[in-house]
Order: C-alpha cells, then structure tokens, then sequence
C-alpha cells in the first residue's frame, strides 16, 4: 500500500509539471459484466470463472491534459464454482483408473458474493477525439453479502474401497478486500458534453478472502459507460477536434500495442525438460523524443509469459525426479505480468524510420496456473492400472512476486494517416532473477531438482505511435 501512494503521488506531481489545461468535472455510469479469477495456492481442485454483473458511477477530475483522478461507487458479485479432484473407480486393464475433475455432487463447492467497490486511480488520456485511456490504482471493497453452497468432501482412493466423509462446513470470508486495479479502454464524444467509454479492467486482490484455501480474489471486467461534463464547467472548453495537433516541436508520443510472444524458463538445470509456450502482450508505450536519433520509453503491458514441461517428474509445473516419479507429465505453466520497461531507443531514418532499443524491466506476478496432464502406470504379474490426471493448479504461491530483466529490441516505423506511424517491434527479454519460491507455506527448503526458473521470451508486436504534445 505504501508503494502504491508513492507511485500515485509521483504521479501527480508529474501532471503538475506539464502545460496548463482547463480543470473539468466528469460524472456519469458504467456497467458490464466481469469474470471472476480466484488465485492463490490451489492444488486441490479447480476453480471456474463465472459471469457475474458490475454496474456503478464514476467521478473524474482532469486536472491536465493529459492526467486525472477518478474514483468509483460499484455494485459488483463474484461467482466461483469449485470442484475438486477425484478417484473414479475402475477395474484393472483395460478399463483403467482416471483421476479428473468430477461435476458431480458431493465434489463442488460454490461461492457467491457480492461487493460494494470504490477503485481510486490515475487515467492517462490522449488529447484527441477518439481518446485511448489507461489507467492504474488500487480498490477497496466491502462484502455485501455471499451465499456457500456444496456437497460434503471425500476420499476415495484407487487402492482402498474406503470411502471417508467429513462433516459440511460454512467457512465464513473475510469483510472486507483491496488490491490493485488496472484498466485500458477508448472513448468517444457524442456532443461538447457527452463521451461514451469502452474499458477492459483488471482487479487483481492482494488479502487471502477465501482462508480455507488462502484464494485472493480477482476479476477481468468488460464496461460500457456514459460520462457528462458539463456541470461545473467554468473555463474555456476543450476542443477535441484541434487535441492533439502534430508540430514539429512534439516530443512526447503514445504507442497503443498488441502482439505475440514465445517464452521459457531458462533455469540453469534440467533445460531439456521445458519447451516454448505461446503468450500474447497488450499495453501503450510513452516515448520522449530528445533530438532526432534519440528517446527515452516506457511502457505499461500486461504479457502472459510462462513454459511447457514434458517429463518423468514428481511435480507438475518443474523437474522432480523424486522416487516414484509420474511416468509422463505434459502441462503448460502461464505466469501473468504487469511489465514495466525502461528503454533507450536510437533511430535512423525519416519518414520511415528504423530504431534499436535496449533497457531494464521489472514485471509484477498477477497470476501463475498449471494446467495440462499427467499419466502415471503401474504394473505387476497379474494386473495394470493407468492413473490419468487433469491438471488445473494455481501455483502463484511458488512464483515470486517480482520478476527483473533486460530487453533488447528494435523495429521500424511506416507513416500512415498523416500524423500517425505503424509500429512494428520485435524484442528479446532475458529475466536476471530467480522466480521461484522453495520456502512458500512454510516449507522446510525443497532439496530436489531445479530450485530455479527464469522467464526468456520473444516477443513481436504491432502498434500505433500517435503524437499526444
């Protein structure tokens, strides 16, 4: 919380600094719909995303040109759906055994809350008609009211006919939550008072809500809001039409990007059992022009980095070789990011332009999963069994908060639209630190194989550069 309110208050003191803008109040209503995304430590079972309503109104205060203050009165509900691995009884070969997710009562559980949410954050605008937004902060949200419901757990093991039961249960969630908020979206003016916004947000919560299964609370939301600004207008209004007019002079320009990405863990052992895994990245990029051949960039991306694992192992998501190990385990680990890199670019060229780059990053872990499966046999004299698992694990305990590395990158620029470039970067990211976390839930220090992994991917991604001062 603290290293949020210092980001917040450099921030504004950053708005201050740029040229005057006249002040103007915003308020209107949004609504959509959201998917929620418990994460955390759960290995036990899967925990499915559900639709669940938003709807709330929202206050803006624009201050600058491009910088504001918003704030938030939501009505949001949470809908989880869990069920839990299970043994479902079979007979030897051929009709093997199979452990998967079962829909069936009593293996399920379900959770549904509903919350009264205020984010407070900072929008970054663009100064043009059709605006492009982004914006980051934190929430807090007090439980309205939730609703359990599930059958009564049990043990059914392959080799045993013993079936035990425990008594049902109510756990009781905590009261309140908060956490970080993240949003990108568009905007567009229906008249001088009137805008009408496009958000795809992502809350991402930071306390343990669910305490039996330390599960954190999260959620992927797509709005549609109707903003007025004409009720304390006092100075001179804005002209979007004349918003951000190229010159010469400009030195500061806006990269909206979306692309592909192939990644990997780079740990220093057992390199053959993991292989790439496609992702995907999306985010803006701010770049200061300091002369002709030269500016600084800094990005905000959300990128989904991660690996595939095919092995003989004890683990799921890393190489285990343990005693019995399981004989095949094929699964792919999705590790999600907020990167922020810090970049020197260098060009050559005008119009079309070529450029090379190079920099630091640091990326904050918003989740972690494990999914795919594993087969395991056992065989004798007389009898086979296969074990099929389906694996759907959150694994964001084991994974580090912090991720930090370097870039190295380039790419070329077309102008198209008058004033506008096409943006097409191909970048390499080498993470410097070790992810992994072999003390997670109080573990005695993990003694096996490949206590490290390290993130390396390759990225290709396509943008627009718009000139915004």
């Amino acid at each position: 919380m603290k290293n949020i309110i210092i980001v917040l208050s450099i921030v504004a003191l950053f708005g201050y600094s740029l040229p005057g803008y006249p002040q103007k109040f915003t308020a209107g209503l949004m609504s959509g719909v959201n998917f929620s995304n418990l994460h955390g430590e759960l290995t036990t079972g899967r925990w499915q995303a559900k639709p669940g309503p938003v709807s709330g109104i929202f206050f803006n205060y624009s201050f600058k040109e491009l910088l504001s203050f918003q704030t938030e009165l939501d009505y949001t509900a949470l809908y989880y759906a869990y069920k839990r691995y299970q043994y479902q009884p079979g007979n030897n070969y051929p009709i093997p055994f199979k452990q998967y997710i079962i829909d069936q009562s009593p293996s399920w559980e379900k959770w549904d809350f509903s919350f009264y949410r205020i984010p407070i954050y900072v929008k970054f605008t663009t100064p043009t008609r059709f605006q492009f937004e982004l914006s980051a902060g934190v929430y807090f949200s007090f439980l309205g009211n939730y609703d359990y419901s599930g059958g009564i757990p049990y043990i059914n093991y392959p080799w045993s006919s013993s079936v035990y039961f425990y008594p049902e249960y109510n756990p009781e969630p905590s009261k309140h939550d908060f956490g970080y908020f993240f949003s990108t979206g568009v905007s567009y003016p229906l008249n001088k008072n009137f805008r009408v916004y496009l958000n795809g947000r992502y809350f991402y919560g930071r306390r343990d809500f669910i305490k039996t299964v330390d599960g954190k609370n999260g959620a992927t939301e797509l709005t549609f809001g109707i903003g007025y600004s004409g009720l304390f207008r006092k100075n001179k209004k804005l002209n979007p039409e004349n918003s951000g007019k190229d010159t010469p002079e400009q030195r500061m320009f806006l990269k909206v990007r979306g692309g592909l990405n192939l990644s990997r863990n780079i740990g220093d052992q057992h390199n053959n059992s993991y292989s790439f895994r496609n992702g995907f990245s999306t985010g803006i990029s701010l770049v200061y022009l300091y002369n002709e051949n030269s500016s600084l960039q800094t990005d905000v991306l959300f990128e989904r980095k991660g690996y595939k694992m095919q092995d003989s192992s004890d683990s799921y998501f890393r190489y285990v070789p343990g005693d019995y190990p399981i004989d095949e385990v094929d699964t792919k680990i999705d590790i999600d990011y907020l990167l922020i890199p810090l970049l020197y670019n260098a060009r050559f060229g005008n119009p079309v332009s070529v450029y090379f780059n190079t920099g630091p990053y640091a990326g904050l872990n918003l989740n972690a999963r494990c999914t795919g499966i594993a087969i395991n046999e056992y065989s004798s004299d007389n009898c086979y069994t296969l074990i099929e698992t389906h694996v759907y694990d959150d694994i964001e305990g084991y994974i580090k908060d912090i991720d930090w590395g370097w870039v190295l990158g380039g790419g070329i620029q077309f102008p198209v639209f008058g004033r506008y470039k096409l943006d097409i970067e191909f970048r390499y990211n080498y993470g410097l630190k070790n992810i992994f976390d072999p003390l997670y839930n109080n573990q005695m220090a993990i003694l096996y194989e490949d206590k490290t992994i390290k993130n390396e991917s390759f990225n290709l991604m396509v943008g627009l550069q718009i000139p915004v001062y």
